[in-house]
């Protein structure tokens, strides 16, 4: 079965055909990121807000817990997500068409890893 997995894994991701799903995009992610700033939300808004900020904690939590709860300790998921859309839309062209995680990863890293030491410091004190 693992040499199977490994085959069809292999196909895809060195298939030139392959398109990947939009759903996994980071095109994807930010237009749900954006659902998040909008005030009197619809019903649809209100989903692809959930689905930006279940994908962001996720991902924070499979960061660790030096991450979550040092680097993003005085941050709101909510604020996480405008930070990311805020990212994208002036670092993120090269991250639309690729997995998101990729994109969220970038952003973190940009908005958060850097300085995490510093700003966990000041609030220490």
């Amino acid at each position: 079965m693992s040499i199977i997995a490994l085959f069809v894994f292999g196909v895809i991701g060195t298939n030139p055909t392959y398109k990947r799903p939009y759903q996994d995009t980071g095109a994807f992610l930010v237009e749900a990121c954006k659902a998040v700033s909008v005030e009197n939300p619809s019903p649809e808004q209100v989903n692809k807000s959930n689905i930006c900020l279940a994908y962001l904690e996720g991902y924070a939590d499979g960061r660790g817990p030096a991450f979550r709860y040092k680097c993003l300790a005085d941050v709101s998921f909510p604020d996480i997500a405008k930070a990311y859309v805020a990212w994208m839309k002036t670092n993120g062209s090269a991250y639309m068409t690729t997995s998101k995680r990729l994109g969220v990863e970038a952003a973190m890293d940009f908005n958060y890893e850097i300085g995490c030491d510093a700003r966990w410091n000041a609030l220490q004190k």
